[in-house]
């Protein structure tokens, strides 16, 4: 990569630093997967406030944009954060971390994902929605579902499952919910955090056309 970066501040008062990242270009692996830096990117550090001019990045297909400016501790603003690609990238992707387990499947399908972080960089606010599909999945030793569409959307540290949708050896899947954030994690983790106030999650799911077929290989 190539950067140049210009700061000026007494180390004793760094929060009244100003300092500016321009990145003209990037190019790594993540197993191997390519990450580049669609353009030139800066970033800039001024006045206890963090800003992206813009950055997008490409990882294999799925292309990665964050644009907005932070403080750090307290004051208005938001960062954007835009993800499209294709699922069966972004479990490569994933996979190619390291960092988390990601079942043995083959996808495909569009994906789109928009955030929004507000708050500040000590204490951030997130906020978005996920879109999948339609598009298949194929878990390994079973047969296909097809018509896969997930759609959901985060706010106040709760998910809502507003639709999943799902058809696999006949029958149809429908499903809806909510989930606080905080139970995905301890799920993932085994770790436990305290949950906002209120939050419940709620699973309300129907299932059309069961035949022996469907429960082939899952039973």
């Amino acid at each position: 990569p190539t950067a140049v970066s210009m700061s000026r501040f007494p180390m004793q008062n760094w929060r009244d630093a100003v300092a500016s990242l321009d990145v003209s270009s990037l190019e790594a692996l993540a197993g191997d997967l390519p990450i580049r830096l669609a353009r030139p990117a800066r970033l800039n550090y001024a006045a206890d406030r963090f800003s992206i001019d813009a950055l997008d990045v490409d990882v294999g297909a799925t292309r990665v944009s964050a644009t907005g400016t932070l403080p750090m501790t307290t004051g208005p603003g938001a960062v954007t954060i835009t993800a499209t690609g294709e699922v069966g990238e972004v479990l490569k992707a994933a996979s190619a971390t390291g960092l988390v387990t990601v079942p043995a499947v083959e996808a495909s399908g569009p994906l789109a994902l928009e955030a929004r972080v507000s708050g500040s960089l000590e204490k951030p606010l997130v906020s978005g929605d996920f879109s999948l599909g339609p598009g298949s999945v194929t878990p390994r030793g079973l047969s296909t579902a097809t018509d896969v569409a997930v759609r959901a959307h985060l706010e106040n540290d709760v998910i809502e499952l507003h639709e999943a949708r799902a058809s696999y050896e006949g029958a149809a899947l429908m499903a809806t919910g909510t989930a606080p954030v905080s139970m995905l994690s301890e799920a993932g983790s085994g770790a436990v955090s305290p949950r906002p106030t209120g939050a419940l999650a709620t699973l309300r799911a129907t299932v059309t056309g069961i035949s022996p077929a469907v429960l082939r290989g899952v039973a």
